[in-house]
């Protein structure tokens, strides 16, 4: 193996072990340690089955007969119960090498919900990297953690402010009908870190998934300095809505219309709103995957102008609601997507339930008593 060639040794972003951490309290914390010294810093592997001398690895010893699969399950929930807040994006595999046996690698990524402390056993201790391997943080280095931390909640609110004050104004590529609005953003979170750009070139003129909210087909697709637009031909020269996929993997999806939301009625059918919503982000999920964003994945949901609307829906056949939202505009709270695979329509739930509490209700009518959406699958 090249690492053993080329002698790359033990560093920042990478530590080899012998064997699988124990049972015992002491492997356990040694472990769980590791884990979050490399997310609380710069990511990196943990490479188990390595023998090394002062770090360099020396040779490739495999894990004898163990079995990888339960070994891998055993430290992901480790990972899931003692380290909080949870670390998203823990990827693990296994690895037979001929006339050795099974090695086993497993990448922590940095995280941008840092610092994580190691909960076990009463212990509680937050830990970090440097070219010398772990260390404690001191009172220092966690209170410096914790603002950086405060600092990304402060720059979602800033993007969601700017963008929805750029929308208001008419600082968007198309021309937009007056509010109401429904905007939806899904964004990777690492967008509110450091710059990054994601692979655009995968998406084209002929992709079904660049959909805005509430549109069955698109007819425009261009390149912007932002950049990809998609949106329907409008003879009047005023859009209903528009999909943009900036280059740090942000979507932005907005729609004019509300399916349903008629100046006469000022209503809005809250089975077209549910299933547009889900939807659109299946589609929005699939983009990314394609475009090389990883999650963790931040969803944002904002109705504008929707003071005096109301969400009707025979839903059952003998219950009629009639909701008034009572203010202007809904910031509906973020929800961080761990797991882009999910279904949409549980990802997107607590969205959904704070709409209805908006409206006066105890959450959406749309799901059974196990869950389940009850609307199902509308392509």
């Amino acid at each position: 193996m090249q690492l053993i060639e080329g002698g790359v040794g033990e560093a920042r972003t990478l530590d080899y072990k012998l064997t699988l951490p124990g049972d015992g309290q002491g492997d356990r914390k040694e472990y769980l340690a590791d884990v979050s010294s490399f997310a609380n810093a710069s990511g990196g592997h943990l490479l188990f089955g390595f023998r090394e001398d002062a770090g360099i690895p020396q040779e490739i010893v495999g894990l004898g007969d163990a079995n990888t699969d339960d070994a891998i399950l055993r430290l992901e929930n480790m990972i899931r119960d003692s380290i909080d807040p949870r670390i998203h994006g823990v990827a693990s595999r296994s690895i037979s090498i001929d006339g050795v046996g099974p090695v086993v690698l497993q990448f922590i990524p940095p995280s941008f919900m840092s610092p994580h402390m190691v909960s076990f056993r009463g212990s509680q201790r937050f830990y970090a990297r440097n070219s010398n391997g772990k260390y404690q943080l001191d009172v220092h280095e966690l209170r410096a953690a914790f603002a950086v931390t405060d600092g990304l909640s402060d720059r979602l609110r800033s993007f969601r402010a700017d963008r929805l004050a750029r929308i208001l104004s008419g600082d968007v590529p198309v021309r937009l009908d007056t509010p109401p609005l429904c905007v939806l953003h899904l964004a990777p979170l690492s967008a509110f870190g450091s710059p990054s750009q994601v692979d655009l070139s995968v998406l084209s003129e002929s992709d079904r998934d660049l959909l805005p909210l509430f549109t069955s087909r698109t007819e425009v697709f261009r390149h912007n300095l932002d950049g990809i637009l998609s949106h329907r031909h409008s003879s009047t020269g005023m859009h209903h809505g528009y999909l943009q996929v900036f280059r740090d993997g942000t979507i932005e999806s907005l729609d004019s219309r509300l399916v349903g939301a008629k100046a006469e009625h000022r209503i809005i059918l809250s089975d077209a709103f549910e299933r547009g919503l889900v939807n659109a982000l299946r589609l929005y999920l699939d983009v990314e995957r394609r475009i090389g964003a990883q999650p963790p994945l931040v969803l944002m949901l904002s109705l504008l102008g929707v003071g005096g609307l109301t969400m009707d829906k025979c839903w059952d056949d003998s219950e009629e609601f009639s909701m008034m939202f009572d203010r202007s505009d809904l910031l509906i709270p973020p929800e961080l997507v761990e797991d882009a695979g999910a279904d949409p329509s549980q990802i997107i739930r607590p969205l959904l339930d704070a709409v209805w509490n908006a409206a006066g209700r105890s959450g959406s009518p749309y799901y059974d008593s196990d869950g389940s959406w009850i609307l199902g699958q509308s392509q």
